[in-house]
């Protein structure tokens, strides 16, 4: 039984021969295919994953100002910061919630203060006053 068959690449159109179930003439030529099959994808993902990233930069810039300087939730705000765009979302036990963005977390309070934090020792570095 011969199971090589004469085809055309989905990606090229060359012939080529091989298993009744191949696609691709070549490893390139499915790679070229696929690439373009996800492209708009990627893309949705690397603009999301870019905002995380910028996210998360700010909190660290945040939760590394010496103790005792004031950030407002403005102040946040006014850096870039988009809180829709986090990792995580967890309820405070003190109230509210704490919006995670990978490892930085950030609490929100309704006096419009803010905590930064590092989410694996939950120990808060910033804190600040009503604006």
């Amino acid at each position: 039984m011969n199971d090589s068959m004469s085809q055309t690449c989905n990606e090229c159109g060359k012939r080529f021969s091989g298993r009744k179930d191949k696609k691709f003439c070549d490893d390139a030529c499915r790679t070229n295919f696929n690439n373009r099959k996800n492209q708009d994808t990627s893309a949705d993902f690397r603009q999301i994953n870019a905002i995380l990233k910028r996210n998360r930069s700010i909190l660290q810039t945040f939760a590394g100002l010496p103790d005792g300087t004031s950030v407002s939730r403005k102040d946040l705000l006014d850096s870039g910061f988009r809180p829709e765009y986090v990792t995580q979302i967890q309820p405070d036990p003190a109230g509210g919630i704490i919006r995670y963005c990978y490892d930085l977390g950030v609490r929100f309070s309704e006096n419009k203060e803010i905590q930064v934090f590092w989410k694996s020792q939950n120990s808060v570095f910033r804190s600040s006053r009503n604006l």
